[in-house]
């Protein structure tokens, strides 16, 4: 997701838009991270405007720079603002909104209110194929972040064993309470959701791939 500065002059995703749109100027900790990837996808996919600064030391520093007007924006993980960083979307000291969110749906959260999903953007702004597949492999890595996995050659009924042990796991009262203490997001998908996700990464087309490695380099 990504998010503006409430005094920047952006209001919505769209008004960064296409060659008319404002540069919107966002903080990043260095390429190949959430806080570089989905500005440079956006940019290359939706026509976004968004010069990305790196250099700066860790999320910390990222955010810091934002509240001190350094820059007007950044982007980062949904998680990372409801855990460590939603003092910048609520309460006195706001100073952020949400601008858009990878993906093709959006939670329902009330930093989220009447902001798009990157895939339903595209759709809705006629972008191409190419375009959608490119942002789908970028939004992958949220899909199944912290994955557990192991070695190829397991037996089917031991993965089958730990996948239900997990799933056990996650519906723990004490687990999910501590937890909400924590701010964690505490909604897995199951083993084979992620055997999906994975295939349909795996079956991005090559010129897509490519395309994506330049853009994000």
């Amino acid at each position: 997701m990504c998010a503006a500065r409430i005094d920047s002059g952006v209001t919505r995703i769209e008004d960064v838009i296409g060659d008319r749109g404002k540069e919107l100027v966002v903080s990043s900790f260095g390429k190949g991270g959430p806080s570089h990837i989905p500005p440079a996808v956006f940019n290359a996919t939706l026509g976004t405007r968004f010069k990305v600064v790196t250099g700066y030391e860790g999320g910390a520093a990222q955010r810091l720079a934002v509240k001190n007007k350094e820059v007007q924006g950044f982007c980062t993980t949904f998680q990372t603002i409801t855990s460590i960083a939603a003092d910048m979307f609520e309460g006195p000291g706001a100073c952020c909104k949400v601008l858009i969110v990878a993906g093709s749906e959006v939670e329902d959260h009330p930093f989220l209110k009447g902001v798009p999903a990157a895939e339903k953007l595209a759709e809705k702004l006629g972008r191409s194929k190419d375009d959608l597949a490119m942002l789908r492999a970028t939004h992958a890595v949220n899909r199944i972040n912290l994955p557990m996995a192991v070695a190829p050659g397991v037996p089917k009924d031991r993965v089958q064993a730990l996948r239900r042990a997990y799933d056990k796991a996650f519906v723990d009262s004490e687990l999910r309470k501590a937890a909400e203490k924590m701010k964690m997001d505490l909604s897995p998908k199951s083993g084979e959701e992620v055997s999906r996700i994975v295939q349909e990464l795996l079956n991005t087309s090559k010129p897509v791939l490519a395309r994506l490695k330049e853009v994000i380099q």
